[in-house]
């Protein structure tokens, strides 16, 4: 299960997740999280929970090590 995503850690916007193609080939996709308002990103993950797991990640969380 796809846990849910947090607001933006700078404006507190909408995110929303992005796929994108890494290798056509080999039909591969890399995942990334984006505040629709400041435009924040995270790096390019090769699964979407990874990705929305380190855009949910904030300093203090047990999660952040």
């Amino acid at each position: 299960m796809t846990e849910k995503i947090k607001p933006c850690p700078c404006c507190n916007g909408k995110a929303t997740t992005y796929k994108w193609i890494a290798s056509v080939v080999y039909n591969e996709y890399s995942y990334e999280v984006q505040c629709t308002q400041c435009g924040l990103t995270t790096q390019s993950y090769v699964s979407l929970e990874d990705a929305i797991k380190a855009w949910n990640r904030r300093a203090g969380n047990e999660d952040s090590m």
